[in-house]
């Protein structure tokens, strides 16, 4: 009988990646020979895969755990994206910032609008959020390990004149948020690397990002290019349609071109954990 698929991949995750020396676990869809098959497996992600022979039959990996298949794959260890803590934020090429914005959004039930990007990248608590050298914002709340990586910064009665809903490389950004489904593409604009495009690979991917692990994030790997470099941080994941419905915000990376991965943290986690909706552009 199977198992609950989110257990098995954490009894994964607490028997291989602590032990073994894998690298995260995940669950996605089984690839074979570079296709993908459209049954839904648990990931094991390793630093390198060796060939079965070259491999102590002690530290082979399951081929199925509790019913369910495994899919082997071989990754690196993604890390923060960001800048410097406290560098300029931006959006977009008119002011250039170190790192990127989000999404502007506001707390339910009240008027109090909040700047949206990653704790990592953010001053602490209480910090300056600046734009173009002006302050626009200070640091309220952040969201931490396992759950994701955000920090909302509350927007000066000033800084409005400068944060936008409107987001300048997708115009108006949906109110609504979807979920993350294997093989859906997404769209992004970081500061660091411009418009990229992927496809969610696991929906919830649970590893180390620099040192520090995560549960149940959303992964992606670029869709015949780099999705992702250094200065991305808090770039918005939109569903590539029209809509721009917002699937997660970009914290991490690894690698490059169609071996790059960006790691997101799902947009419904930060809604539910600031209590906010995003701003009607």
């Amino acid at each position: 009988m199977k198992k609950d698929i989110y257990a098995s991949k954490n009894e994964l995750f607490n028997k291989f990646v602590q032990t073994k020396h894998c690298v995260a676990t995940g669950i996605g869809n089984k690839v074979i020979d570079g296709e993908d098959i459209g049954v839904e497996c648990l990931k094991l992600y390793v630093s390198k895969k060796k060939a079965k022979n070259q491999i102590k039959g002690s530290d082979l990996l399951p081929e199925s755990y509790n019913g369910l298949l495994v899919d082997v794959i071989e990754m690196g260890y993604p890390t923060y994206q960001g800048t410097s803590p406290g560098a300029d934020i931006s959006r977009g090429s008119a002011c250039p910032g170190g790192s990127t914005m989000g999404l502007k959004v506001r707390r339910k039930g009240t008027n109090t609008e909040f700047i949206l990007a990653t704790r990592h990248q953010m001053n602490p608590i209480g910090g300056d959020v600046r734009w173009c050298n002006n302050h626009v914002a200070t640091v309220s709340e952040v969201l931490n390990a396992p759950i994701g990586d955000a920090a909302i910064a509350e927007i000066t009665p000033s800084g409005s004149a400068y944060v936008s809903p409107v987001h300048v490389s997708y115009g108006p950004v949906s109110i609504y948020y979807t979920s993350a489904v294997v093989g859906l593409q997404l769209k992004k604009y970081g500061m660091g690397s411009g418009h990229t495009l992927g496809r969610v690979t696991d929906r919830a991917w649970t590893g180390p990002v620099s040192g520090t692990t995560y549960t149940d994030q959303i992964k992606v790997d670029g869709d015949g290019m780099d999705w992702s470099v250094g200065g991305d941080s808090g770039a918005m994941a939109f569903a590539n349609t029209y809509h721009n419905y917002s699937v997660g915000l970009h914290f991490a990376g690894f690698g490059s071109g169609d071996d790059g991965i960006g790691i997101l943290t799902p947009m419904v986690y930060i809604l539910n954990h600031f209590n906010l909706e995003i701003v009607r552009s």
